[in-house]
């Protein structure tokens, strides 16, 4: 079981930070069998293999407790060998009236 805690925002920050510079594939082992294609993909399979919660299709927020959406995207390589975003991010839903500043 990942080591976070669900309602705090810092925690989960400072465990997303374990991946940084790794595939998803580094990170989970030779034993990512699930494969996600289409939008929402990469996603899917950060919230399960990373993160360690299910999948779902409820409206609230990832992290509900903890007020926190995870948005993930995937990166490519172009022409020159360089990473470059592979597909738009969008947010959506956004209330900024309830936003923090």
């Amino acid at each position: 079981m990942p080591d976070y805690d669900r309602a705090d925002a810092e925690s989960i920050f400072e465990y997303s930070r374990r991946i940084l510079g790794k595939t998803l594939r580094e990170y989970v082992g030779e034993n990512l069998s699930r494969s996600r294609k289409g939008k929402g993909g990469l996603g899917q399979l950060v919230e399960e293999c990373f993160f360690g919660y299910e999948v779902n299709g409820r409206q609230e927020a990832d992290f509900a407790e903890a007020n926190l959406e995870l948005k993930c995207t995937p990166l490519k390589k172009n022409a020159k060998g360089e990473l470059g975003i592979k597909e738009r991010l969008v947010c959506t839903m956004i209330d900024f009236a309830e936003v923090a500043c």
